[in-house]
């Protein structure tokens, strides 16, 4: 049998990325020893808060009863993860097994490790004898998407035994006993599939210019910092508009990733109707390695799911949604064309990863490798990568003013901002 782990972190104007790990290896779950919770008798729940960094969840994780460590919460990846090897030679983790991986390009082979016995807390909650994999190399670079030293993956494997509740407006994740757990009469629940441990549910689009789509199948990903991705491949039903932007729209592992940018005029989850999106097109290459996945149309990321308190009952398939404030609040994209990483010592280093051809940035002659020194008179060390983000999703016509480095050479570009597709 075949596994895949999908991490999708997209076009959020920090160097986004579709990150698609295929183990191409006859195992399931890896015989996986902890198909249980492990709260006591009594124990109804546990709350711990997390930090939002760019659109992902980040929360503390203890390794071996001495390790702090940050993970991504991430309930589109199907096992958790050691993104950083050095962690598992500090705890003299040993290698059980040693499996391939297939690249996002699907043509670059990569190396992950499988690590058994290992004692993992999140807040109060321990579980022992688990199991999960290193990579060999960090192929996800999460620092530079979030600012942030990140040194794991809080997959599906871990999250599948409990009922799993993300606050995002108070930013506390609350890990439910399923013995215990009742939605509330304000909670509607939607129906929901669980395959290879990540939660489906099925959802109505408006595409531009074509024909509703029903009952579209899209993953609830917490680990994807972007609002909607459609996979144009899957159905015949979901074309690019008209209006959309082409261009690199993430890195993979071993691979850029080519397809679209544009507007979904609207989405159905549940009885709630979102309009107006800004979403990501992934165009299927025709030489690509055919692997047998579970098949989706797309993913819902956390620039939708923000905007509700989201709970995950694995046990009886079930979503809850809970809108916030922010339900109907206009989405905000960048309006520049650059993605920017962060990098260097204390990730205070900020540097231009991509820019998007025919875009205000790219016309302005910024170029990959750029290191901003200064936005709009802010020096960089006053700056983070939050708050570049959010000065490039600014209304169209605002003005933008960076000195840059390049090459060793300082230099002003200057720009105005403006949407990068029509509505």
């Amino acid at each position: 049998m075949k596994i895949e782990l999908i991490h999708s972190h997209f076009y959020q104007r920090l160097f986004s990325k579709v990150l698609f790990i295929c183990l191409l290896v006859p195992f399931t779950d890896f015989g996986w020893s902890q198909s249980f919770n492990t709260f006591n008798a009594s124990q109804q729940k546990v709350s711990v808060p997390f930090e939002y960094l760019n659109n992902f969840i980040i929360v503390d994780v203890f390794l071996d009863k001495k390790l702090p460590l940050k993970f991504i919460l991430d309930t589109g990846a199907q096992h958790t993860i050691l993104t950083k090897r050095a962690v598992a030679e500090v705890l003299e983790l040993q290698y059980v097994k040693k499996f391939k991986i297939v690249g996002a390009d699907m043509n670059r082979e990569l190396i992950a490790h499988l690590v058994t016995n290992i004692n993992l807390r999140v807040g109060v909650l321990e579980e022992e004898n688990v199991q999960m994999l290193v990579l060999e190399e960090d192929y996800f670079l999460f620092e530079e998407l979030t600012g942030q030293n990140i040194q794991g993956i809080l997959g599906g494997d871990f999250l599948k035994k409990y009922v799993i509740e993300i606050d995002y407006k108070r930013k506390k994740l609350t890990i439910h006993n399923p013995k215990f757990f009742k939605p509330k009469k304000k909670h509607k629940a939607i129906p929901m599939m669980v395959k290879n441990n990540k939660p489906f549910i099925k959802s109505d689009l408006v595409l531009q210019n074509f024909e509703p789509m029903k009952e579209s199948v899209l993953l609830i990903d917490s680990g994807a910092g972007v609002t909607l991705l459609l996979d144009s491949g899957e159905s015949e039903a979901i074309q690019i508009p008209k209006n959309a932007v082409p261009g690199n729209i993430g890195s993979g592992l071993g691979g850029e990733l080519l397809g679209y940018f544009g507007l979904l005029p609207e989405i159905s989850i549940g009885q709630i109707n979102l309009k107006n999106i800004p979403m990501n097109f992934q165009v299927k290459q025709n030489d690509s390695i055919e692997i047998n996945l579970f098949k989706r149309n797309g993913l819902i990321g956390n620039q939708i799911l923000d905007r509700f308190k989201v709970i995950i009952d694995y046990r009886r398939d079930k979503l809850y949604l809970q809108p916030n404030k922010r339900l109907y609040k206009p989405f905000k994209f960048d309006k520049s064309g650059i993605s920017v990483i962060a990098n260097g010592i204390k990730l205070r280093k900020y540097l231009i990863q991509s820019v998007m051809r025919d875009s205000p940035a790219g016309e302005a002659g910024l170029k990959p490798g750029d290191q901003i020194l200064s936005l709009n008179n802010i020096p960089y060390r006053f700056l983070s990568l939050k708050g570049i983000n959010k000065r490039l999703k600014r209304k169209a016509g605002k003005k933008i003013s960076m000195v840059i480095k390049r090459e060793g050479v300082k230099k002003v570009v200057n720009f105005e901002l403006r949407n990068l597709f029509e509505s």
